[in-house]
């Protein structure tokens, strides 16, 4: 794209492959933004949170559902039933569903996702490629997220202190959606 070098914001997923952008062409990155992400497979979440978790999803969760529908049909159901999930704040889980209807979603990565194919998103050792790239890093994290706990972010920036660490109070995966402001005066702040 010939963008010359960028300032990356990796949200949850995209923050595993930010850390693989910034390792494969350190170049092009002139900072850094993981969003509600985490480089840690298995990290345990706080037991208040954990309990919350518990409760809205029930015994029997599997992620995407019933593996005899379509991938799209998956994805789409799994964004719409994880929701309790990603918003703290249950009486606006209405209104991110809302929002998710609007999105255009794809399933072509779930048969091979499934399959093995796709190989881990995560880097082997992220905290390494912090350390060695000096790349200005915000860590934006909600506090009471439930799908990568709150844990993995404050463990990252121990192990590498020269990046920022700013937890979004009262909000969850979504923090974005559920504390705009205080997420986007992180963000500004970082960026300026």
């Amino acid at each position: 794209l010939e963008l010359g070098r960028v300032d990356i914001l990796g949200f949850s997923y995209g923050g595993s492959l930010a850390l693989r952008l910034l390792d494969r062409h350190p170049d092009q990155v002139r900072s850094m933004v993981l969003a509600s992400a985490s480089a840690y497979a298995d990290m345990p979440f706080d037991p208040p949170v954990d309990a919350v978790r518990r409760r809205r999803v029930g015994p029997d969760w599997t992620d995407f559902g019933d593996p005899r529908l379509d991938p799209l049909t998956r994805t789409r159901d799994d964004a719409m039933r994880s929701a309790v999930l990603h918003v703290w704040d249950s009486s606006l889980v209405p209104a991110w569903r809302r929002v998710l209807a609007g999105i255009r979603f794809s399933g072509d990565w779930l048969v091979p996702y499934e399959a093995g194919l796709l190989g881990p998103s995560r880097p082997d050792n992220p905290e390494q490629i912090l350390r060695r790239q000096h790349t200005p890093t915000l860590i934006l994290h909600g506090e009471m997220d439930m799908g990568f706990p709150v844990a993995a972010a404050r463990r990252l920036h121990d192990a590498v202190p020269e990046t920022e660490l700013a937890i979004v109070p009262d909000a969850a995966h979504m923090a974005h959606f559920e504390q705009p402001r205080t997420w986007l005066g992180h963000l500004r702040r970082f960026l300026q």
